[in-house]
């Protein structure tokens, strides 16, 4: 564009984009100055402290030629900063949102570019329903695709822009360097995209994971890429609190038992999500405690348990035993385990096409299982089958929203039930990460991350497309 192209993109971030400038021009970002610094609204070429709040968005156009309406009097922060291109192209943003270790990309996150503050999550349970806005006035919102690709339209053009990557209540705030106009922003480092590995990088959901000899679901949260440091015991500053079932792993001497959680329905409402691990035998839990649990996921608390967890819906209040048909102690099935996922709703399509991705399947709506059970034989509406097997006939992976049967508009929470073992850990009664097995993902270890993500998510009608937040 040369210096008088940058001149005149100076000139129009200073006025805000007003009627008198014409940002028609083709902006390819060669010899140009740099745009806009969105961190720093009173650097030169930039209109002043254009505020905090508003909202992007919108069909219409100005008189001035801006996409959403708004003039050098009503825009507000970022929102200057969005600029008409030629032929009817536009501004855009794109990655790939991985985990924390850059493992595997990220189904249905959220991606946007805030136009304020964002605030802090609520400590403990809340009822996180899809279709709110997110925290920080979005001004432009996207979600991921099966194979967490993203790409944001009508980007603002500055130095330093903010972007926010959420899923349910793990997030990241990342500065892009700096966004050029009228082309494609490709974001090619992969460090930039991911999810935070601890606290200190973002935000990461509040988990109690109890332990058990027969698998270590800790162990997925591990490969995943979340650091040690956030696993610790309840007294910890980590944000996995590690609690000890029959058998299994601790977080070293303080470590209290599972029963103290599943008994306290003050402690497991300080927890966004409880994920259980088999203890490789069927506790025949009380009355309290399983009354505890459903209240708690009935209130927006998040439940994936594997294997003999299945009790916490078997055994539980009414309803919840008609959630699913259960045959317990069931004889094995075979061992790999052929199964087919549900690809007739949406995020089974999803998680049909994420698994070729990640090289779990050769084939898209098959999966091998490893150490697969057969306590759950069929899944129940409103309860939602994620994977069956037909010979023998079972139901893998299912999952429901609490309270079990509510309205859509009455529910916040989830529960799910992996019929599977993730991984075997190599030890019992031994501190984390002992019990942890080293290398790469299973495809068990693969199928419960996307799961695992999912039952972090806000909750939707499953039978629905997930839809960018407004």
């Amino acid at each position: 564009m040369g210096h008088r192209g940058a001149a005149a993109l100076a000139v129009c971030a200073a006025t805000a984009f007003s009627a008198s400038c014409s940002l028609l021009t083709s902006f390819d970002g060669v010899d140009d100055q740099p745009p806009p610094d969105a961190a720093n609204p009173d650097a030169p070429g930039n209109g002043g402290d254009g505020g905090d709040g508003g909202q992007g968005g919108g069909d219409g156009s100005s008189d001035d030629g801006r996409i959403d309406g708004s003039d050098a009097s009503t825009c507000q922060g970022l929102q200057c900063m969005q600029v008409v291109c030629p032929d009817g192209g536009t501004t855009t943003l794109s990655g790939t949102v991985r985990d924390p270790g850059k493992v595997s990309p990220v189904y249905d996150a959220i991606v946007y570019v805030p136009n304020g503050t964002v605030a802090p999550f609520p400590a403990g349970v809340s009822c996180d329903r899809c279709g709110v806005t997110p925290s920080g006035s979005p001004l432009v919102a996207t979600l991921t695709g099966s194979d967490g690709t993203f790409k944001l339209g009508n980007v603002p053009v500055a130095m330093n822009v903010p972007l926010v990557i959420q899923v349910g209540k793990w997030r990241r705030q990342v500065v892009i360097p700096k966004v050029s106009a009228c082309v494609d922003n490709k974001i090619a480092d992969a460090d930039m995209t991911r999810l935070p590995k601890d606290h200190t990088e973002g935000d990461i959901p509040h988990i109690a994971i109890t332990t058990g000899s027969g698998d270590a679901i800790e162990c997925l949260l591990r490969k995943m890429g979340v650091a040690d440091t956030e696993f610790t015991d309840s007294s910890g500053l980590g944000r996995i609190h590690i609690y000890q079932g029959q058998n299994g792993a601790t977080a070293g001497a303080g470590t209290q038992l599972a029963t103290a959680l599943w008994s306290d329905a003050a402690l497991l409402a300080k927890y966004d999500m409880v994920a259980e691990a088999c203890e490789a035998v069927l506790d025949m839990l009380p009355a309290a405690s399983l009354q505890n649990m459903a209240d708690y996921t009935a209130k927006g608390g998040r439940m994936l348990g594997t294997h003999f967890q299945y009790t916490w819906v078997a055994n539980g209040p009414a309803p919840l035993p008609s959630a699913a048909t259960f045959m317990p102690n069931n004889n094995f099935p075979t061992n790999p385990l052929p199964v087919t996922v549900d690809t007739t709703f949406p995020k089974g399509e999803a998680f049909a096409e994420w698994l070729v991705t990640v090289g779990a399947s050769t084939t898209k709506g098959t999966l091998l299982l490893a150490d697969g059970r057969g306590e759950v034989i069929a899944a129940k509406p409103p309860s939602t089958a994620w994977l069956t097997a037909a010979s023998p006939q079972l139901a893998p992976y299912f999952s429901f929203d609490a309270p079990f049967g509510a309205d859509a508009g009455a529910v916040c929470g989830k529960t799910a039930i992996a019929d599977f073992h993730v991984d075997t850990p190599t030890g019992k009664l031994v501190p984390f990460p002992a019990e942890c097995v080293s290398g790469a993902m299973t495809p068990n270890d693969q199928a419960a991350e996307f799961l695992l993500f999912d039952v972090a998510a806000c909750i939707q009608d499953d039978t629905k497309a997930p839809q960018p937040p407004p």
